[in-house]
């Protein structure tokens, strides 16, 4: 069903309108998800915030407490408003 509805989601839309709100952690190393997915996504929003973290794979982020504390703080920030 999560396949389905996400299958009609136009990803261009959804990332222009949420522009500023949007935020991209990606390791580039992902070989799960290419980081070329994230890497799209942002050009189509350019005031996204967009992290590209070195090497790693697909659960790498799950697993660095410095790029958690930094998504935390992003979020945050955005729910402050």
């Amino acid at each position: 069903a999560v396949t389905r509805v996400l299958a009609s989601v136009s990803e261009q839309r959804a990332a222009q309108q949420l522009g500023g709100r949007l935020f991209l952690l990606h390791a580039a190393g992902d070989e799960t998800v290419p980081v070329e997915v994230s890497r799209k996504l942002h050009a189509l929003a350019p005031d996204a915030r967009y992290v590209e973290v070195p090497g790693g794979h697909h659960r790498s982020v799950q697993h660095d407490g410095e790029l958690q504390a930094y998504a935390l703080r992003w979020i945050d920030k955005i729910l402050a408003g």
